[in-house]
């Protein structure tokens, strides 16, 4: 590869493995260099610590939706889930156990129960 000024040049045989090559010589090949910023890529790689955070939601009705994709949530964001949606409602005269969301969150909880670790047991 030879570097002249600010190009650079591939030098490649014309018939690479044949007798001809000695022959013909080298054929020249450019190469095209473009400047592209990175944040241009299209694959981004995804977040790391991607969970929901049940304590930043303004109301319980915003945590009720999002208890309603629970098979979709972590054993620890589930639990989490339940109990910021029971602190908020202390006043309130509901009862969150025949609540149709909540019901269906404390069924599945309920099934994930034997393979949870100690902490979300506990």
């Amino acid at each position: 590869m030879k570097i002249h000024g600010e190009r650079q040049v591939l030098e490649i045989p014309v018939d690479l493995g044949t007798k001809r090559n000695l022959l013909d010589g080298p054929m020249r090949v450019g190469i095209h260099k473009t400047k592209a910023p990175l944040y241009a890529l299209k694959y981004v790689a995804p977040p790391i610590k991607d969970f929901m955070n049940f304590k930043r939601m303004e109301n319980g009705n915003e945590v009720l939706i999002n208890l309603d994709n629970h098979p979709n949530l972590s054993d620890s964001e589930l639990i989490g889930g339940l109990i910021e949606l029971a602190s908020r409602a202390k006043n309130l005269d509901v009862d969150w156990n025949e609540h149709e969301i909540t019901a269906r969150c404390l069924k599945d909880l309920k099934e994930r129960q034997p393979r949870m670790n100690s902490k979300n047991v506990a």
